[in-house]
């Protein structure tokens, strides 16, 4: 518990960085929402499917601006 606790604020700062620029905000929260959402296709964790899906969002926003 106690560790956990203490990661709360490198989560915190992390979460900050990634969410201020809102050029990759979208990205970014689909990437937590994936990698927290658990999602396993094929044997594959959801860590890979959540960057994956995230740099597929942030290609297709970043040719669309």
């Amino acid at each position: 518990m106690a560790a956990g606790l203490a990661l709360l604020p490198a989560f915190a700062g992390a979460a900050q960085g990634a969410f201020r620029p809102e050029a990759t905000r979208f990205a970014a929260a689909v990437t937590l929402v994936a990698t927290a959402g658990g999602v396993s296709l094929p044997g594959i964790g959801a860590a890979f499917w959540g960057l994956a899906l995230g740099l597929v969002v942030y290609l297709g926003d970043s040719r669309l601006r």
